[in-house]
């Protein structure tokens, strides 16, 4: 009989080191992995998908299923010993099996797990279905303790939102861009996803002092010339004030054109949208209206700029250039790895051209310093912008026309930003 109990203790510990491992490989993995492959039809995914249903209550198993193995255990060793040893085997029985769990039922089961866990949930997958079936009712009872204490202290049961569903996206594409240049580039696309339900219309836009325009009443004769010149192929028009715009010209449209026609006569109708507008539904609206323009109003209705479908695809893949457009790349840092850039260039272009975390509450750097300043620096001014140290070069009335940003220092508000 104590040749028999002898045995069992061994058995326990490795039961207690699946259990152990497998606490560990199925809060490490990727519950959206692993539903995808259950999507593919993978049966051992299928079992493990509904098992994280309720992941309280896997864990809660194998938690119950881990503390009868390893007080099993250590209560069989204990009786081995006392018959043994006598009464000094209770201290022989708790060192050895003190040293037998820590490091064969705990560190090396998960440490193996966390290695794969997504190999390991899965072969552990029927096993782990059977464990849930036979301790359910326990598992139930503890839940319910569990929750009652909980509650006696003041805390709500509180659900995995949409919010930190979000939250937790973002953290893992923010780790793509430790890696490879193509894979930095991926996270920056997939950023851009990301940040176009929270980003305005108004960060993006061009400005109405930077539009090209056209007045209505013109003749195309006389105006054609200048629109062939010109790198765009739409064009506002208005009508007895610039800030009145009355239609959109499309350069398509003149070629049958009349030239002792006027351009109004060619114009087509032009949406107006809120600059508070978010672009992931200034998106969807390009996309019902078959349009690839709109003016750019605040809330008074007053002309504040305009944006195209391509400044929206922008955020996503970066620049696009045709063969019309004239390039205009940052410049590369100098020796120190200072940046010197015109005021009017996006926080957001640096971060994505060095891979920086400026702040990127406003459209423009200088935007950005004036509202963190609360004023127009004036030449020489420096600034703490994050990690980065932002200086005045060279003011032009009240713009700010060049800028030096230094490159980050360490510090504690230096994660990266999403």
């Amino acid at each position: 009989m104590l040749l028999v109990t002898a045995a069992a203790i061994p058995i326990l510990i490795l039961c207690s080191a699946m259990t152990s491992a497998s606490e560990t490989a199925v809060t490490a993995l990727s519950e959206a992995r692993i539903r995808q492959m259950a999507r593919e039809g993978n049966r051992r995914a299928v079992i493990l998908a509904s098992l994280l249903d309720d992941k309280e209550r896997l864990i809660g198993v194998l938690l119950i299923a881990n503390n009868i193995f390893n007080i099993l255990s250590a209560s069989l060793a204990t009786n081995v010993f006392l018959h043994l040893t006598g009464e000094v085997g209770v201290a022989i029985a708790t060192v050895i099996m003190t040293v037998l769990v820590v490091v064969f039922a705990e560190v090396l089961p998960k440490t193996y797990a966390i290695r794969d866990s997504e190999k390991f949930a899965l072969t552990m997958a029927p096993s782990l279905r059977a464990l849930v079936i036979l301790l359910e009712p326990p598992s139930a009872v503890l839940k319910r303790i569990v929750r009652a204490i909980l509650r006696l202290f003041g805390d709500r049961e509180s659900s995995f939102g949409g919010h930190q569903a979000m939250d937790e996206l973002r953290a893992r594409i923010a780790e793509l861009r430790g890696y490879s240049s193509r894979f930095r580039q991926r996270s920056q696309m997939l950023r851009g996803v990301m940040d176009l339900e929270r980003m305005t219309i108004g960060e993006i836009m061009t400005h109405r002092s930077m539009m090209t325009t056209f007045d209505g009443d013109r003749l195309v004769g006389e105006a054609k010339s200048e629109i062939n010149d010109s790198r765009f192929s739409r064009f506002p028009l208005w009508q007895g004030d610039r800030d009145r715009i009355t239609g959109l010209l499309h350069v398509r449209d003149l070629l049958p054109a009349d030239p002792a026609s006027r351009l109004a006569d060619h114009m087509r109708e032009v949406t107006f949208v809120p600059e508070t507008a978010r672009l992931e539904s200034q998106l969807a609206a390009f996309q019902a209206s078959h349009s690839h323009l709109a003016m750019v109003v605040d809330e008074h209705g007053t002309l504040k700029g305009l944006v195209t479908l391509e400044d929206v695809m922008e955020e996503i893949v970066g620049e696009i250039l045709d063969e019309r457009d004239m390039p205009t790349p940052l410049p590369e840092p100098d020796a120190g790895g200072a940046l010197t850039v015109e005021g009017r260039v996006a926080p957001r272009d640096i971060n994505r051209h060095m891979d920086w975390d400026l702040p990127e509450d406003e459209p423009t750097m200088a935007a950005l310093l004036t509202d963190r300043i609360g004023r127009i620096p004036g030449t020489g001014h420096r600034t703490e912008l994050g990690r980065h140290t932002v200086t005045v070069l060279e003011r032009r009335g009240h713009r700010l026309t060049r800028l030096r940003i230094d490159p980050p220092q360490p510090g504690e508000d230096g994660g990266l930003r999403l």
